[in-house]
């Protein structure tokens, strides 16, 4: 921990390293009581000084949501409003929740759904959508409990059911991609 540190520990002093070893280097002393009260305002998100550089940490959690329809396993994916960008449902982190509970809640809000989360897969995506931020997202898979969808007006501009198949061509990021192919196990599980 000290390697980031000039001599008198202050965060105004920190020696200048990569991103990654910042972001690494927050996350070691998330776990450490007495420093993270003095540099965060929540586990899950918080924004640190780093010499004349504000770093921000979001969480969010979200889940790939899934149906079994006329044989089929199907994902929902929604149409991101601002960019139109093809994912999941995801959002941040509030302040008390767990990872499980926020995951249920953004998926209910983003699109109407009730879910069943299965806290056995637990991925966690890591990129920052800024120079100054750095995001994780933990997806975890859940079986639907309803299928008719609302979309949330202010934020999702189209939801899809689409067959586990045909699921890659929707999607936007490589990640995402990457994501369903660590799912997939978990889905045929699901329905063996």
């Amino acid at each position: 921990m000290t390697r980031f540190f000039a001599r008198n520990g202050a965060f105004g002093s920190c020696i200048t390293h990569s991103l990654v070893e910042y972001v690494n280097f927050f996350r070691e002393i998330a776990n450490s009581a007495d420093i993270f009260k003095r540099v965060c305002y929540n586990k899950d998100n918080y924004s640190v000084k780093l010499g004349g550089d504000r770093m921000v940490y979001e969480k969010s959690c979200g889940a790939i949501v899934f149906r079994k329809f006329h044989g089929n396993v199907e994902l929902l994916l929604i149409k991101h409003a601002n960019g139109g960008h093809w994912s999941f449902p995801k959002g941040h982190v509030e302040q008390g929740e767990s990872e499980v509970e926020t995951a249920m809640r953004e998926i209910k809000e983003e699109t109407g759904i009730d879910v069943i989360v299965d806290p056995t897969f637990r991925e966690v995506v890591s990129y920052s959508p800024k120079r100054e931020i750095m995001k994780d997202v933990i997806y975890f898979i859940a079986k639907a409990k309803t299928h008719d969808y609302v979309p949330q007006e202010e934020e999702i501009s189209e939801i899809k059911w689409v067959e586990l198949g045909r699921v890659h061509t929707l999607l936007t990021y490589d990640n995402d991609k990457q994501l369903v192919n660590k799912a997939k196990p978990f889905l045929k599980d699901s329905f063996s």
